[in-house]
């Protein structure tokens, strides 16, 4: 059994990806335990490192998903975290990466500049990665 936990602070948001996963289950036949919480203080106080998967919501009102998972990696060093987000400006240029716009510094031929990191921006992701960056340069300009 996969144990997963999702964080997000937006009840339907949240819902919904526990369907997402409900649906997996019946489509799929893999067992899951689904654990739903809404804000970080409820995943980081009394935190147990028995989860397989968190999913974190990058932007919540009080800790940003970032730096609950810098906590949660300093008591669970197995556990792999998933970033999610509807906010414009994080784009995925490459399976591996979350960039956050605001902090790209240039791109030049396949590679992006962020902060010191030239990170490679994939083939499959480099038209909808140059649009998303498009349109935040575009969007902070006005």
């Amino acid at each position: 059994m996969i144990r997963i936990a999702v964080l997000e602070d937006e009840a339907p948001v949240r819902e919904e990806l526990a369907g997402y996963l409900r649906r997996y289950t019946r489509q799929h036949g893999a067992e899951f335990e689904v654990s739903l919480f809404a804000d970080e203080d409820e995943i980081l106080e009394n935190y147990r490192p028995n989860w397989d998967i968190i999913l974190l919501d990058v932007e919540m009102p009080r800790l940003d998903g970032m730096t609950t998972a810098e906590r949660i990696r300093k008591l669970d060093s197995e556990v792999i975290l998933i970033f999610i987000t509807n906010m414009v400006q994080y784009a995925r240029c490459n399976s591996g990466y979350l960039v956050n716009l605001a902090q790209v510094r240039g791109k030049q031929d396949g590679t992006v500049l962020v902060g010191p990191h030239n990170l490679q921006i994939s083939r499959p992701r480099r038209k909808a990665f140059v649009e998303a960056l498009t349109d935040y340069v575009g969007g902070v300009a006005k």
